[in-house]
């Protein structure tokens, strides 16, 4: 798994570099990109999951959709912005790091390891969780404040057109699955989690599509 992970990682890097050194980038490239990207992004929450061995509960729910929405930001950022900005810490880099660590450490000392370990006075699995919705939602609101600097006079009409419907859909798979508890259970959350995770991604490739359209390409 980690060196799947760290594949993965490597090659997203690499892909658009090599496409403008061999000329061979265009807006069909980037829009293809972005859609993997985004199914990818949903697996890679996924097998975050798998890695921490965090049981299905709101917790889970809530880091899966935090991060589901941090990805459609920054893609909306980059659409209003003309710049995908990353910052010193992303999930891109940092975040497949981590899950390759925490992939290696479940391979050398047992699956339970990160389950054992004790970090501000709870289970490691459960911190990092914690952090990373936490970690989430701070870039959702970064992403958010570059838009409303770039256009503020157009900022409450983008905003209430292009991302309010996925927060709500957000909001309303969240209020969903804290009230049927049998959605809690294996497989009925994993298809939850990949229908909204797919919903995200029509959202993404339609915010792209403006993005290319945008430039005239």
């Amino acid at each position: 798994m980690a060196g799947c992970i760290w594949t993965y990682m490597s090659l997203d890097a690499i892909d658009g570099k090599q496409a403008r050194r061999t000329g061979m980038s265009g807006p069909l490239g980037e829009l293809f990109d972005h859609v993997c990207d985004a199914i990818n992004m949903v697996m890679m929450v996924y097998l975050g999951i798998v890695i921490l061995r965090i049981q299905p509960d709101l917790l889970t729910m809530a880091m899966f959709l935090a991060s589901v929405l941090a990805f459609f930001a920054a893609t909306w950022e980059t659409y209003h912005t003309g710049v995908l900005h990353m910052g010193y810490v992303s999930a891109p880099v940092e975040g497949n790091l981590l899950m390759t660590l925490g992939a290696l450490l479940r391979a050398i000392f047992g699956t339970e390891v990160l389950s054992q370990q004790k970090i501000l006075g709870m289970p490691m699995n459960i911190a990092v969780s914690w952090f990373a919705t936490i970690f989430a939602l701070g870039s959702i609101v970064s992403s958010v404040m570059k838009v409303y600097s770039n256009k503020p006079k157009r900022f409450v009409k983008s905003f209430l057109q292009e991302f309010l419907p996925l927060i709500s859909l957000g909001i309303i798979a969240f209020v969903v699955y804290q009230k049927r508890s049998q959605l809690w259970t294996f497989p009925n959350w994993l298809l939850f989690l990949w229908t909204f995770g797919l919903c995200s991604c029509t959202t993404v490739v339609y915010t792209c599509n403006k993005f290319i359209k945008s430039r005239g390409i």
